[in-house]
């Protein structure tokens, strides 16, 4: 047997913590011991996920008439692969269940199709989940569901290129490696536009927390912005060097470059960002103030 933790949902309590994966192969002799086992433990909000694994003796029916005793457990069954494969079966099964549960309470709506290639692309990595929901969400803001054609553009690789490789190109000022960066990150099979959008809103949101907040170390700015301390250091090293109306600013162009994303200027997606990331790169010659200068007093 083998206890998985399911990841914490938000909002939902339906979804027990933990999930008991027990692959069962010819095991009719010590199932039924296995699983009362299991029943008499004191932590008693779990699910458990049996997968006969193409059995020949009485493992199914044992597993059945647990499951129709006890609703916290489930059956699954398939051809004989080996244990890896069923406990791979049961896993998928608990992630798969995991995932619709989360998009159950999510601002966008999916087609199965769509939930089906979500699953696949995410694999392991269910906390990109959340970030991506946000994406479509603001990528997709009237009501309706959204199919696999329409996902799909928003999964892409995402794994050739640094996200901040982008953002430090921008924070130096260097027009031409911001571009670049840009160019690689919306590459076939890379992100989407709106993915794109949302990176610099989280980049440049940070800043506007720090803006006025009077932090100046990196372990306070971590607390504000929910970075970890070495971005938030280079988040607050940067909303200085923009100053306030820098800041206002980058957050004014971005706003502006989400319309365009949406139709209003008719230019294409890949016109505005760079037009974005060109005009994030190259802020207006005014400097930001300086830091206030604390003068010692001379001795007499």
């Amino acid at each position: 047997m083998t206890a998985r933790a399911s990841l914490p949902t938000p909002g939902l309590t339906a979804r027990p913590p933990v999930s008991i994966l027990i692959p069962a192969f010819n095991a009719a002799p010590t199932l039924a011991e296995s699983l009362a086992s299991v029943q008499a433990q004191t932590f008693g909000n779990f699910e458990a996920i049996v997968v006969d694994d193409g059995s020949r003796d009485e493992t199914a029916a044992i597993a059945e008439a647990t499951r129709a005793q006890d609703p916290r457990f489930h059956l699954l069954r398939q051809a004989n692969h080996g244990r890896a494969a069923a406990l791979n079966t049961a896993l998928s099964r608990a992630r798969g269940q995991w995932i619709a549960d989360r998009l159950r309470g999510a601002p966008v709506r999916l087609t199965p199709e769509a939930v089906d290639l979500l699953a696949e692309h995410l694999g392991e990595d269910l906390a990109r989940l959340d970030g991506l929901l946000a994406t479509l969400e603001s990528a997709f803001p009237v009501a309706g569901a959204i199919d696999a054609a329409g996902l799909a553009p928003f999964l892409g690789t995402a794994g050739g290129v640094a996200p901040w490789d982008l953002t430090d190109a921008i924070d130096a000022r260097d027009v031409p490696a911001a571009i670049a960066a840009l160019s690689r990150l919306v590459g076939p099979g890379e992100r989407n536009p709106f993915q794109i959008l949302a990176l610099l809103h989280r980049h440049f949101g940070a800043m506007l927390r720090l803006d006025g907040s009077g932090i100046t170390d990196e372990d306070s700015a971590a607390a504000a912005t929910g970075l970890k301390p070495y971005p938030a250091k280079k988040a607050l090293a940067s909303a200085h060097r923009l100053g306030h109306a820098g800041v206002v600013r980058a957050i004014s162009l971005l706003a502006r470059a989400d319309m365009d994303l949406r139709g209003e200027s008719g230019w294409r997606d890949e016109l505005v960002l760079e037009v974005l990331v060109a005009r994030l790169a190259r802020p207006p010659a005014s400097r930001p103030l300086p830091r206030p200068q604390i003068r010692r007093a001379r001795s007499r």
